[in-house]
């Protein structure tokens, strides 16, 4: 399951970047040739009004762009409401996750406070591009490194100096991947951040970026295996 996804991930990414590079071409072909072909913050039917200024500092192109480009207004609409309800539903899920970790934790605090805890800690971050988290996101990612080397490595510990705590648990029947695609799914899903993620990135080539996504990918697939094989084993059946 988790080598399909990545596939079809890496597959979804790539076409969003053969997208991007293609409304460069058209917008250039429609209006302001000189702005590089990308999108900018003006309507695309009135290039005489055009300040100098945004002429020379447009926008990366964003999937909504993409749906307006391709799919017209009824497009653009349809996906501006399906990544809102996303976001909705996934800063509520995280919300609920965190302040339910939190306040079993810390006995003083109960769930209200752990979800204005989350909001104070993610809203800000929420209101940045990424290339203005280049330092949040490089310490969020060392420390997501060092947590999974520590579970990697106390989990293996453990198995090696104890054993297994529970019976290792049967493999899943094949009606099990029905249950589990979805989260696998639901844990390499980027792509409405593929234009914010490749925004700061200076590649050559369009096709260095499908390169950088494809390492990504593979490397997430080995990152979870790599994490879910030891665990696995020590838990069992539990």
């Amino acid at each position: 399951a988790l080598c399909a996804v990545a596939l079809g991930a890496t597959a979804a990414a790539e076409c969003i970047l053969d997208c991007m590079e293609r409304a460069k071409w058209i917008a250039a072909a429609r209006t302001l040739p000189e702005s590089g072909g990308s999108f900018c913050r003006i309507p695309l039917d009135r290039p005489p009004s055009v300040p100098r200024l945004q002429r020379e500092a447009p926008r990366p192109t964003q999937l909504p762009d993409l749906c307006a480009l391709y799919l017209g207004d009824l497009g653009y609409y349809g996906y501006v409401v399906a990544l809102s309800s996303f976001m909705f539903g996934s800063l509520w899920c995280y919300a609920a996750i965190f302040a339910a970790a939190i306040s079993e934790r810390l006995s003083w605090m109960d769930e209200a406070a752990g979800v204005a805890v989350f909001a104070v800690l993610v809203l800000p971050l929420s209101l940045q591009d990424l290339a203005e988290q280049k330092k949040t996101q490089a310490m969020l990612a060392f420390g997501r490194l060092a947590m999974l080397v520590a579970m990697v490595v106390t989990a293996m510990v453990a198995l090696f100096d104890q054993g297994p705590v529970a019976p290792a648990a049967p493999l899943p029947p094949v009606a099990a991947i029905a249950e589990l695609a979805p989260v696998v799914a639901f844990s390499v899903v980027l792509h409405h951040s593929v234009p914010q993620i490749v925004a700061p990135v200076e590649a050559r080539t369009p096709y260095t970026l499908n390169v950088v996504f494809r390492v990504a990918f593979v490397g997430a697939v080995a990152i979870y295996a790599l994490f879910a094989v030891p665990v696995a084993l020590l838990f069992g059946e539990r």
